[in-house]
């Protein structure tokens, strides 16, 4: 395969955040390299978020076309994912843009921040859908970094934890990897406990020519204009630094920066630690960027004590004005600064290391502050050079391309495929389910019928008529024992290399297996395909939404099933080779118990990011039936012999945790209890902080009647009738003014008395 020169690099970028838009580091990041690779004769394209009122603003980013996600994609073409939302939508929204408008581009570079190339790198990686363009991602703070350094791990809601789910799927597998900082790469890898070639390509910025304003010698720190301009959040270091000060108090210190909701309970950050900031520190308010600039440019000392930090705009600023830094260890800044230099380095998780560096280090600096700020603005321009830049990220491409291995074809047909099809009273809906089978374009397959005891008095008939379709379909009689042991006597009698399970009311799309069997074969690592299916009303047809399965994570795991649905593709030797079978005792959820041994068994696999099933959703479906009603129950029995990696005494504590509160879980999760429309965690999550976005309501928001459709589907569980009646009172009750307070308090005074007589 030939190289290309790469003297030209068409470049598209997608990022929700670019400066003039919105966004903070990302976002400079973005616009700066839009005007490096302009300004060196290359051509820089943007997709990005953006809502009617950001439209006017598109025209003044420096790209040479900027395209908002959604372009050319018809509404009909949208989907309701269900899970990992809306992070996971507008990834789908991205790739679906970038086929739609049918450009070709030498590299296409995404961020790690919410995923937002993750079905592209999985399209990519499964089907080579981009050709010979190289996708990259390009490293600057992962959600999971910056909500642990931020102090901010114990309200890790299930928002959070999809979140960093699918940002660490498109760690593991995006094409190629790059990374701002070797701090970054290094804690990024080692956490996910990964060996990936990163490169280190550092972000560029075009930063006046003009020599700054030098620092004055002093004679003591206190003739010091120390300044401090981060958000007020844990992860800067800000209570290390308050901490600090209060050892150094002839220092005075200016803290600029917006607030957060990042206390320990919450609340406003800023009011946490102001309450406890000794005197010698003031609090200002966010100020317009020039006269925040002027501020910098007339301090003499500016630090960054950051407990995690990639490659802080601010500090780069900071240097380029000739002010004297000290920056953290924990991160970039480490490779920023030159210490005793350039600036001073610390630790910044130690108030103690602040203070030496401080009284030591400054002091002893003091005659030659002007020096060590002459030196910090030549070192960040030399860091942030836009040619350097250029020149890193062609050389990274032509690396990248030299050592791609092409794909190539196979022979999918050498392959053997065996479809099992459970039946037990599926009279109307089994001709569709066994016809989706016979009409895969895979043709060399068995269809295994296993007949689980059928109660229905024509079943023998039933069958014969779908034995008679296709000589490839084998009917399998065996005594009543539930889905999960129909399953597996089906995969006992299973002689392809491939499973596929297809439920009786279900329907497979035609090239299912043929999917299936090219990624399998493509990727012998991985033990089983998981396709988005598509849930549908049995009555209407109508599409309630889109499933789409996540990578396992014990942190969610015991919430709902988001790991797999039932028309999964696997190998047989998953089986056969490591012991996994169906669990027969459970009613339902045995999918989900399947998931935790396959995790607990460290075998993994590939979510294909194409609708290749059909879920029919019935009011009597085994779900509805058996699932819900006894979902502490199940659930109990899930952790008590599936949950993986757990000690016994964490399996009994979820256990009791579970049985008192399994079903308010499962109300949080389905949905609310009076079957108003579902609101999810992240919704939740949203209003709870008082953040609407528009990305939420453009991406993640059901059509018209879905919302109800699902809630019917998974209705809370267990919902006594006499408070459904007291609910729809009090829903009629508050539209006469002052009735719904009467009937409240009547209410209650007639249950008290009710408890009253009760324990008498």
């Amino acid at each position: 395969m030939s190289i290309p020169i790469l003297s030209f690099v068409r470049i598209c970028f997608v990022s929700k955040e670019c400066a003039g838009l919105r966004g903070g580091g990302i976002g400079t990041y973005i616009a700066e390299a839009g005007k490096a690779l302009r300004a060196h004769g290359h051509e820089a394209w943007l997709i990005t978020y953006a809502e009617e009122s950001d439209r006017a603003a598109l025209a003044t980013l420096p790209f040479d076309r900027v395209l908002v996600a959604g372009d050319g994609v018809s509404a009909a073409a949208r989907k309701y994912l269900f899970h990992a939302q809306p992070h996971y939508g507008y990834s789908y929204l991205v790739h679906q843009t970038l086929q739609a408008i049918g450009e070709k581009f030498d590299y296409i570079e995404f961020a790690d921040y919410e995923a937002e190339g993750l079905v592209a790198f999985q399209e990519q990686r499964l089907f080579g859908t981009y050709g010979d363009t190289v996708l990259g991602l390009m490293l600057h703070s992962p959600t999971w970094e910056c909500f642990a350094y931020g102090g901010q791990a114990h309200l890790a809601n299930l928002h959070i934890r999809e979140t960093c789910n699918i940002e660490e799927e498109a760690i593991r597998i995006a094409p190629m990897i790059n990374s701002s900082s070797q701090w970054l790469r290094d804690q990024t890898l080692g956490r996910l406990g990964l060996e990936r070639d990163v490169a280190v390509i550092r972000y560029p910025m075009a930063l006046d020519t003009a020599a700054p304003r030098p620092v004055a010698p002093r004679s003591s720190l206190a003739e010091l204009d120390i300044l401090c301009h981060v958000r007020i959040e844990p992860g800067k270091g800000v209570e290390e630094l308050l901490d600090a000060f209060r050892e150094l108090p002839e220092c005075r210190l200016r803290l600029i920066g917006g607030d957060v909701p990042y206390s320990p309970l919450g609340k406003s950050f800023r009011d946490h630690v102001m309450r406890r900031a000794p005197a010698n520190v003031e609090f200002l308010e966010p100020m317009p960027r020039p006269h925040l600039l002027e501020l910098i440019a007339h301090a003499d000392v500016c630090v960054f004590p950051s407990r995690f930090e990639n490659l802080p705009n601010t500090c780069i600023e900071a240097m380029a004005a000739g002010r004297v830094v000290i920056g953290s260890h924990h991160g970039g800044m480490d490779e920023m600064l030159e210490d005793g230099v350039s600036g001073f380095l610390v630790d910044g998780r130690s108030s103690r290391d602040i203070v030496r560096v401080f009284r030591q280090d400054l002091q002893r600096s003091l005659g030659r502050l002007g020096e060590i700020g002459a030196a910090a603005a030549r070192r960040s321009r030399e860091f942030s050079d836009q040619r350097r830049y250029c020149e890193a990220v062609q050389s990274r491409l032509r690396n990248f391309l030299a050592n791609r291995v092409s794909r190539e074809e196979i022979d999918r047909e050498a392959h053997k495929v065996s479809v099992v099809i459970p039946f037990y009273k599926d009279r109307a809906t089994v001709d569709e389910a066994v016809d989706s089978a016979c009409g895969q374009t895979h043709r060399n397959l068995e269809i295994l019928i296993v007949n689980d005891g059928s109660p229905l008095a024509d079943a023998a008939e039933i069958l014969a008529r779908q034995r008679a379709k296709d000589p490839r379909i084998r009917i399998l009689d065996k005594p009543n024992g539930g889905l999960g042991s129909a399953r597996n006597h089906g995969i006992d009698n299973a002689t392809g290399e491939f499973l596929l399970f297809c439920d009786a009311d279900n329907v497979l799309r035609p090239d299912y297996a043929a999917v299936g069997v090219d990624v399998l074969v493509r990727h012998p690592d991985s033990h089983f395909v998981t396709p988005h299916a598509r849930f549908f009303e049995h009555n209407s047809g109508r599409e309630i939404g889109v499933y789409n399965a996540l990578p396992f994570d014990r942190s969610a795991g015991l919430l709902i099933n988001r790991f797999g649905d039932a028309g999964a593709f696997f190998r047989r030797e998953v089986f056969t080779d490591h012991g996994l079978r169906y669990d027969e005792v459970l009613i339902s959820y045995e999918d989900w118990a399947l998931w935790m041994d396959l995790a607990a068994r460290g075998l993994g696999g590939e979510r294909v990011p194409r609708e290749l099933y059909d879920y029919r959703v019935r009011p009597d479906s085994m779900m509805q039936v058996n699932g819900l009603p006894n979902h502490p129950a199940l659930l109990g029995w899930l952790i008590q012999n599936h949950f993986p990696g757990a000690t016994q005494q964490e399996r009994d504590i979820l256990t009791t945790i579970f049985q008192v509160a399994g079903q308010s879980i499962a109300r949080v999760t389905f949905g609310h209890p009076d079957g108003s429309p579902i609101r999810t965690p992240e919704a939740r999550s949203d209003a709870r902080s008082g953040a609407a976005t528009g990305l939420s309501a453009a991406v993640e928001a059901p059509p018209q009647g879905v919302a109800e459709a699902w809630a019917s589907h998974c209705p809370p569980p267990a919902y006594p009738l006499r408070y459904k009646c007291v609910d729809e009172l009090s829903r009629l009750s508050r539209k006469v003014p002052g009735l719904n307070a009467l009937m409240r308090a009547t209410l209650g005074a007639v249950f008290k008395l009710g408890r009253v007589f009760k324990r008498r």
